[in-house]
């Protein structure tokens, strides 16, 4: 692996990458010329944030950079998402690097509940059975247990102020 110190790059530009999977999220620089699949265990299956297949093994950091950043997620395929709103519930499949936000955009759209934009604006998901709302940024692949993710789609907390 090709690690920067101090921001400084011989082959390419600087890029802080984010590793998610099973374990806390790990941080390093890297040069955006350097291959994803060097980052992570060998043989592992590397996703791209918010993407729905995984990386070919050629892809570089260059590959799924945005903003000076990149975000990828360590998995071993494709979580089923379940989400219960108002007595029914609604399943797809996303790739484990998926944003909890896309899932809400999903669940709220027209291939989910349908709800109208006002409604969909105030509502958030939660862990089936939890009263926490998830982070938007958070990856369905570091919540899922053996590929399979349940969640509760409800009304937000609001603060009177």
């Amino acid at each position: 692996m090709t690690v920067i110190e101090s921001g400084h790059s011989r082959g390419g530009r600087a890029v802080r990458v984010y590793i998610h999977g099973d374990k806390p999220v790990e941080m390093v620089d890297v040069e955006e010329t350097v291959f994803v699949s060097t980052l992570v265990p060998d043989g592992a299956t590397v996703w791209a944030e918010d993407a729905e297949a995984p990386l070919d093994a050629a892809a570089t950091v260059a590959e799924v950079t945005n903003s000076g950043r990149a975000a990828v997620h360590v998995g071993r395929g494709q979580v089923t998402v379940s989400v219960a709103y108002n007595g029914a519930t609604k399943s797809a499949a996303f790739g484990p690097g998926v944003r909890i936000q896309k899932v809400l955009d999903w669940a709220t759209g027209p291939d989910g509940f349908a709800v109208n934009p006002v409604d969909a604006a105030s509502l958030v998901l939660r862990l089936s059975g939890s009263a926490a709302d998830l982070d938007s940024d958070e990856h369905v692949g570091s919540l899922a247990a053996d590929g399979v993710l349940a969640l509760d789609l409800v009304a937000g907390v609001r603060f009177a102020g």
